[in-house]
């Protein structure tokens, strides 16, 4: 597979920039804009694109006018829709380069979120940005900036001050397209985070390659809940929309959690034609809609709008987009709704995805010859030792897709491999960090660190993360297959709330071990024993090993990325470091 060519002009709109991105928009759509829904009350505060223009570039002058260059790069640590968004086309249309990280869920300074910012400020030695002093997180933020020896910045201050206006006499640089946009840090990133450096070509091209599956139109309305901070949510939700000029809804991910329905109501009320979400999202939203119908139908629901739901970020479970359309059909939502894709930082948001309407597309293949031989084998229904694979779609527009075996031989169709990416869309490298840009690039091709197989009509399917595999007397499991054979044991589903699978390697018995975490339902301890000691039953019977030890947790327990991936080697460490109890597996 040849790596695309590059493309002179990518945008179809002529734009070359972000900043010529928001000019066009505000002029052609100067009363549509941005719904930003309140995580407090649900309250909406309508920004229209006008509005965003005229505020950032008071914005924009303001940090030129305190001494700001392009180039330089400001962290943000922002929940605040319409703050992010106002500062972060301020940044923009001034050169300076936002790098977003996940905001604190609380004061606690050994958080993973504290973790991550502590360690990008200490590199980066640039300000944070972040909402207000009088935010009950500031105490917390400022101590972290002291330890990194950088300036606090509030966003509430910098928004009033920019609104005077005293900086009219500012002139704005000149952007380039390969000027970085943002330097984003990766949902999974731990310990020492890497920044993927973006262009405003890479951006441009991946949100031209989307229209080619969203079919998505200016008329077109967008719901989203994901967080500004990761690129699903960015992007895809807000840059991707902006440049169609369609209206966006935005609500916060915390408000998400503790509604879900509330985005299913707002889509109806604002006639949402697109969203997006991960899988994790959607179990939760399924388990909220179940709920409410034991107690009857919803009430007044209509999503016979809604013809399009992104999805992806994790691995995406075919049965859960299913029950999904089942349970919503008979409020109107369409029977072929989900939009499945596949992308990385790295790739700016997406490298593979298929078309809108398409069916849900899966494969049905035999375990045995996946573990034994990386060969994908159609399998029956009925087989026993048959798992099922999502096709995450071909590779996009500007974008070449390939599977590589050890020494990136590319490997035939059906064959179980490594993830390799080429194109428009894929990062130049990681900011400061020459030695992971070589590592991860390679011949301009950009190894995912994903394993996967591409069937015979160009689709994608991923099997797991290369790291998590599991190795038992030289046969690779995938801790996802393994999940979902220990929930399929009797009664798991219903006794355990979450379960997750991690392979380790135990200094102190010196053997590679495997452990089972999970969050128990309120019920009988036995109950919770009995089911344990099936799960173990069942994965013993189809993968041919057993487990070594299970530990139990709650859900603040368990540690996820910005998209709720669970972070499985933040799991295993803890456990090594005695932080979870743990016990034989029964």
């Amino acid at each position: 597979m040849n790596r695309p060519e590059s493309i002179p002009t990518i945008s179809r709109h002529g734009v070359a920039t972000l900043p010529q991105m928001l000019e066009r928009t505000a002029s052609l759509f100067p009363d549509r804009g941005i719904v930003h829904v309140s995580p407090l009350d649900g309250a909406e505060d309508l920004q229209t694109y006008a509005e965003l223009r005229d505020e950032s570039r008071m914005v924009a002058r303001l940090l030129l006018a305190k001494g700001w260059r392009p180039g330089d790069l400001c962290l943000f640590v922002l929940s605040d829709s319409r703050a992010f968004v106002t500062l972060f086309w301020g940044c923009q249309l001034a050169g300076v380069v936002p790098a977003p990280l996940a905001p604190l869920q609380g004061n606690q300074v050994d958080s993973l979120e504290a973790d991550k910012i502590r360690h990008v400020a200490t590199m980066l030695r640039r300000p944070i940005l972040f909402e207000s002093r009088d935010d009950e997180r500031a105490r917390t933020l400022q101590a972290l900036a002291t330890e990194a020896e950088v300036p606090l910045l509030y966003a509430d201050e910098l928004l009033v001050e920019a609104t005077l206006g005293l900086h009219a006499d500012q002139e704005l640089p000149a952007v380039t397209e390969t000027d970085l946009v943002v330097v984003q840090y990766s949902s999974g990133s731990t310990g020492m985070p890497k920044g993927v450096e973006l262009t405003h070509r890479n951006l441009l091209a991946n949100i031209e390659a989307q229209i080619t599956f969203t079919r998505a139109e200016p008329d077109d309305v967008l719901i989203s809940w994901l967080p500004y901070f990761h690129d699903f949510g960015l992007f895809w939700s807000h840059l991707s929309a902006l440049y169609h000029g369609m209206k966006q809804v935005r609500m916060d991910p915390a408000h998400f959690a503790r509604r879900p329905m509330l985005w299913l109501e707002k889509a109806q009320s604002h006639g949402a034609t697109l969203t997006n979400t991960t899988p994790t999202a959607l179990d939760h939203l399924i388990a909220n809609i179940e709920l409410k119908l034991q107690r009857g139908p919803l009430t007044g629901l209509d999503l016979s709008a809604l013809r399009a739901i992104l999805i992806g970020a994790e691995m995406i479970n075919a049965s859960a987009c299913r029950r999904l359309v089942e349970l919503l059909a008979p409020y109107g939502l369409g029977d072929q709704p989900f939009v499945t894709g596949y992308g990385l930082t790295e790739t700016t948001v997406v490298a593979t995805a298929v078309p809108c309407g398409t069916p849900l597309i899966s494969r049905r293949i035999h375990r045995r010859a996946m573990t034994d031989d990386r060969l994908a084998v159609a399998a029956p229904a009925e087989a026993v030792d048959a798992t099922e694979f999502t096709s995450v779609g071909p590779a996009v527009a500007f974008c070449a897709v390939r599977v590589v075996d050890e020494q990136r031989n590319e490997l035939p169709r059906d064959h179980i491999g490594v993830i390799e990416i080429a194109g428009e869309n894929v990062t130049r490298g990681y900011y400061r960090n020459p030695e992971a840009t070589r590592q991860a690039l390679r011949d301009d091709w950009l190894d995912s660190g994903d394993m996967g197989f591409i069937d015979e009509d160009g689709h994608l399917y991923i099997t797991g993360r290369a790291k998590e595999l599991i190795i038992v007397n030289g046969h690779n499991y995938y801790p996802y297959d393994l999940e979902r054979i220990a929930l399929r044991a009797p009664d798991a589903s219903r006794v355990l709330k979450h379960v997750t699978i991690c392979g380790y390697w135990h200094p102190g018995r010196r053997r590679d071990e495997i452990a089972l975490f999970y969050v128990p339902a309120r019920l009988p301890e036995a109950e919770i024993e009995l089911t344990l000691a099936r799960i173990n039953a069942r994965i013993a019977d189809y993968a041919g090993f057993a487990l070594d030890r299970v530990v139990e947790l709650t859900n603040r327990d368990i540690p996820r990325t910005s998209s709720g991936k669970v972070m499985r080697r933040v799991l295993s460490d803890r456990l090594l470091a005695g932080s979870h109890a743990d016990r034989p597996a029964p």
